[in-house]
């Protein structure tokens, strides 16, 4: 269980949109036994729902985006992801300002979904 939530910090912190400010906010989220029971009551249940889990991390990902999260958070990220693959699919924009915290939550993403294999 520890091994999935160390890899989370770990792949946050080192993603290269995150700055020394970011990274003081993270070492602070992942000490909290809060958080960290939150997290572990997602892993326990195999509860890997997006919904349920960007409302494990939303403090955590409110704090480290530049603009805030998105008024639809599920909607912009999944049309992040979808974009990563099919760059050509939207017929329109994407706010550029949320890319950082839609990045970020995509990672965590791939955390859940790499422990739920």
């Amino acid at each position: 269980m520890r091994k999935i939530i160390n890899e989370i910090k770990t792949r946050i912190i080192n993603n290269e949109m995150i700055n020394k400010n970011d990274k003081v906010y993270i070492d602070r989220f992942f000490r909290s036994k809060l958080n960290i029971s939150r997290i572990t009551e997602l892993i326990q249940n195999e509860n890997f729902d997006s919904v349920e889990i960007l409302d494990v991390f939303n403090s955590l990902l409110s704090n480290i985006s530049d603009e805030g999260l998105p008024e639809n958070s599920i909607e912009q990220f999944y049309n992040v992801a979808l974009l990563k693959s099919f760059p050509n699919v939207l017929d329109y924009e994407l706010d550029e300002k949320y890319n950082k915290v839609s990045i970020i939550f995509l990672e965590i993403l791939r955390c859940f979904i790499k422990y739920e294999k």
